[in-house]
């Protein structure tokens, strides 16, 4: 059972940060930066890392990757900022201060791959001012432009593939 003082401040957070900026499709080509958001507690999580990294840098986008993690003994993936528990309150928000690493927010296009398990991943996704915004599951709805569905059984790879794809098509 979800404790409601929890889900009250969630909400709360979510009216008060809420990105206002209009989002729709955008071509690869009209995008900058992008923000990517991985789950490190998967297993193919450092795969998908590098998978994405390299999608981006042959774009010519720049990247800021971030990979969020609740275990006790959290895995390190290389090229990712890691944001451990200790980076998250005991409302599921980022903490905010110079000793927790801060979500870049401001980049042309977002992308959310956890699985909507971790609510301070589906959080930036709403603060998120992007141009575009891309996901699993869906937090609240018109969050993501393009949102890919049933996608709980696939790997954070496949399903990045499967975006990358769809992605190349937008004109």
């Amino acid at each position: 059972m979800k404790n409601p003082l929890v889900s009250a401040v969630r909400a709360l957070a979510v009216r008060r940060n809420a990105s206002k900026s209009k989002t729709a499709f955008v071509p690869l080509a009209k995008l900058h930066s992008v923000c990517v958001i991985v789950d490190a507690d998967h297993p193919d999580s450092q795969n998908c890392a590098d998978f994405v990294t390299a999608f981006f840098s042959k774009c010519g986008i720049a990247l800021s990757l971030y990979a969020i993690t609740l275990a006790k003994e959290p895995v390190s993936i290389k090229g990712a900022t890691m944001i451990t528990s200790r980076d998250i309150s005991i409302f599921g928000l980022p903490r905010k201060g110079r000793k927790h690493p801060q979500v870049n927010l401001s980049t042309d296009l977002f992308i959310n791959l956890t699985a909507g398990t971790v609510f301070a991943a589906d959080y930036c996704a709403i603060c998120s001012a992007a141009r575009m915004k891309v996901g699993r599951v869906n937090p609240r709805r018109g969050t993501y432009d393009l949102l890919i569905l049933n996608s709980e059984t696939y790997t954070q790879s496949e399903v990045f593939k499967e975006m990358s794809s769809i992605m190349l098509r937008i004109r």
